[in-house]
């Protein structure tokens, strides 16, 4: 794993048994520092030390890290159609993960079908449609991705028209 925190941007890696020392000079340090692990195929961590917590006669602080696997990536597929079942070709789809700090995109096709490719498991994915100006938006939000993926049919809602008229007149109710 690699070990990187402090100003000075000091690093490390951990040894055969998940062991690492680094030095970190912290005096007269005041706003908070961060230790950060990162290994491929393990979700970043990041740890905080608040110099003001510290008692400087300590010369040595354990930090005690688990790295948690990531889940291998999925598909997310879907048909994007509107009310009356004809499939919305060319629009936009974005998907995004606040917990997991990451995000998708997606074109419909000609027959409104879409695909994300490679997309991290989890639960909280946010999925907006920003559309042109016939349909409305759609947000479709606490969307679970799991491990085997998910299909979506998602239905557009057409923008009602209308006809607006009426009067125009001044402060004194002249035309």
């Amino acid at each position: 794993v690699q070990v990187t925190a402090g100003r000075e941007t000091r690093a490390t890696s951990t040894g055969p048994k998940g062991e690492f020392e680094l030095d970190l000079n912290l005096q007269g340090v005041k706003q908070t520092q961060f230790v950060h692990f990162r290994r491929d195929g393990y979700r970043d961590q990041k740890m905080a030390i608040n110099p003001a917590e510290l008692n400087y006669q300590v010369t040595k602080l354990q930090l005690d890290v688990s790295m948690e696997p990531l889940a291998s990536p999925t598909t997310v597929t879907g048909s994007l159609r509107d009310t009356e079942g004809r499939p919305v070709p060319g629009e936009i789809l974005t998907m995004a993960s606040s917990m997991l700090r990451t995000s998708y995109q997606a074109q419909s096709d000609i027959k409104g079908n879409f695909t994300f490719k490679e997309v991290e498991p989890g639960d909280d994915y946010r999925l907006q449609i920003r559309p042109g100006p016939s349909y409305q938006n759609k947000d479709i939000n606490s969307l679970e991705v799991s491990s085997s993926g998910l299909n979506l049919d998602i239905v557009l809602e057409l923008v009602e028209e209308g006809e607006l008229s009426g009067w125009m007149v001044d402060l004194n109710a002249n035309p």
